[in-house]
C-alpha cells in the first residue's frame, strides 16, 4: 500500500484527521504526500489542529472534501481497510 493510500483511507472517512496520525502510520513526510494529493485533483481543506491540546495550535487537522481530477478517481483497496484497523489510530 502507497503512503498516498494511507492517507486518503484516513480522509475518506469525511472527518478531520490530525497530521499526528499520519505520522503515527509512518508517513515521514505528510506535508509532501498531502500536495502531491492536490496535484492529482483531490480538494483537501485544513485548519489549525482541535483534536489535541497538545500541539500548542502547531499541527493541522486535515479534511477530503471532493475530487476534480482529470483522471477517474481511483476506488480504495480493501486491504487499507484491514492495515488502518490494525493501527488502532
Amino acid at each position: 500500500m502507497t503512503q498516498h493510500e494511507v492517507i486518503l483511507e484516513f480522509l475518506e472517512t469525511k472527518n478531520w484527521v490530525c497530521t499526528s496520525k499520519f505520522y503515527a502510520a509512518y508517513i515521514a513526510d505528510p506535508r509532501t504526500r498531502l500536495c502531491e494529493l492536490k496535484k492529482k485533483g483531490y480538494l483537501l481543506e485544513s485548519r489549525k489542529c482541535e483534536s489535541h491540546d497538545y500541539h500548542n495550535g502547531h499541527s493541522k487537522e486535515w479534511k477530503l472534501i471532493g475530487w476534480v481530477g482529470k483522471e477517474s478517481k481511483p476506488e480504495s483497496k480493501p486491504e487499507a481497510q484491514m492495515i488502518q484497523s490494525s493501527l488502532k489510530i
